[in-house]
């Protein structure tokens, strides 16, 4: 049995969200899946958020001509929870959008393990 590397990512903080945004670029070149784990703690009325997973083959993910590629989106979230998406054949880079259904405050932290 091969052995395989793993990688822990610590891609977003507790954090409240009231507006659509990203998390910063995490590096994932040298594993080829994931899983990707979403912790929601507050949860603003009967609002729903979308968590989207994106990639990016460019060598700087953050200049302003890089290209995101959507790659796997969260079933739509509509209670506190744990929540869980297993992504295989990442590219270079990986973030995560997410999108409130409306203004109110949701509470949810991002992270993931990555292995090759």
């Amino acid at each position: 049995m091969p052995d395989h590397k793993l990688i822990e990512l610590d891609i977003m903080a507790s954090t409240t969200i009231s507006t659509a945004g990203s998390t910063s670029p995490q590096n994932v070149e040298r594993y080829t899946e994931a899983c990707i784990y979403a912790d929601v703690t507050t949860r603003p009325g009967t609002e729903t958020l979308a968590l989207t997973i994106e990639d990016c083959p460019d060598d700087d993910p953050t200049a302003s001509t890089a290209q995101w590629y959507t790659h796997t989106a969260f079933s739509s979230i509509s209670a506190i929870g744990n929540y869980v998406t297993r992504i295989t054949n990442i590219g270079k880079w990986l973030r995560i959008t997410y999108t409130p259904s409306s203004t109110g405050g949701w509470v949810f932290s991002l992270k993931g393990i990555a292995k090759t």
